[in-house]
């Protein structure tokens, strides 16, 4: 098909953050009971960009910490169900499908 594979690097943890709130919305952003679990869930992305507007778009509008420490613990979850792989972006995937 003449397709050309491209390599994209991780993005360093301030990118990532930044890009995971450019996407999730203004509406979180500074609740400071959110910004740890917040930070957690960047970095279970591992910079990587599909995964952070992912998960952020599929975080959009929620405000409760509760469902913030779900996700999470579901990311967590996911990352231990597939350890030893090369699919961290499978993961983020699967999660915002479910």
């Amino acid at each position: 098909m003449g397709c050309k594979i491209i390599e994209v690097k991780p993005l360093k943890k301030d990118q990532a953050l930044k890009l995971f709130l450019n996407k999730v919305g203004d509406d979180v952003f500074p609740t400071p009971t959110l910004e740890s679990t917040l930070k957690m869930i960047v970095d279970e992305c591992a910079g990587l960009p599909l995964a952070i507007v992912t998960v952020a778009g599929s975080m959009k509008g929620m405000s409760d910490p509760h469902l913030w420490k779900n996700v999470l613990n579901e990311l967590r979850e996911q990352k231990r169900m597939v350890a030893g792989t090369e699919v961290d972006e499978f993961r983020i995937l699967k999660f915002s499908y479910d």
